[in-house]
């Protein structure tokens, strides 16, 4: 029998979305790194990823000059956005989009992205980007914009 939705049970629902596990992921250096991992890639973080990167795309699509190293840093930009949303590695929102490339090439170039993404599992991977391939559908959308950032490259 159903029952009626109550504040504790919001709560409850709430706690059971919000759940993280603790991993323990090792860089190039062999130094170990304790991160909490979102249990659960809801699609309300998902979407925030999404848009995050969209709007990044927009932002640099308003240059006027830009490189074709604008458009690679630009692809690399998905994965420090995911950590942003999932872990609780400490990457303020309020950084620029130059910012957070140069954060997620350390992360890369340390083997923090490698071991992070195996953590999420393959199965939340493909969940942000098939997110993101739809968001890329609309007129407005990733795809697009990555195009319009390439064909501005020199």
């Amino acid at each position: 029998m159903a029952k009626n939705m109550t504040a504790t049970s919001l709560k409850k629902l709430e706690q059971k979305l919000n759940q993280t596990e603790n991993v323990v992921i090792t860089d190039k250096y062999g130094d170990e790194h304790n991160i909490a991992l979102s249990k659960d890639f809801r699609d309300s973080k998902v979407s925030k990823v999404a848009l995050r990167y969209l709007k990044a795309l927009q932002t640099l699509n308003k240059k006027t000059e830009i490189e074709d190293e604008d458009v690679v840093d630009t692809s690399q930009l998905l994965p420090v956005l995911i950590f942003q949303e999932f872990t609780n590695i400490p990457i303020p929102k309020e950084l620029n989009v130059d910012q957070l490339i140069k954060l997620n090439y350390a992360f890369i170039d340390s083997y923090i992205t490698a071991a992070l993404f195996n953590e999420m599992g393959q199965e939340n991977i493909d969940k942000i980007s098939d997110f993101a391939k739809r968001a890329s559908e609309g007129a407005n959308g990733i795809g697009q914009n990555f195009g319009e950032l390439a064909l501005k490259a020199k």
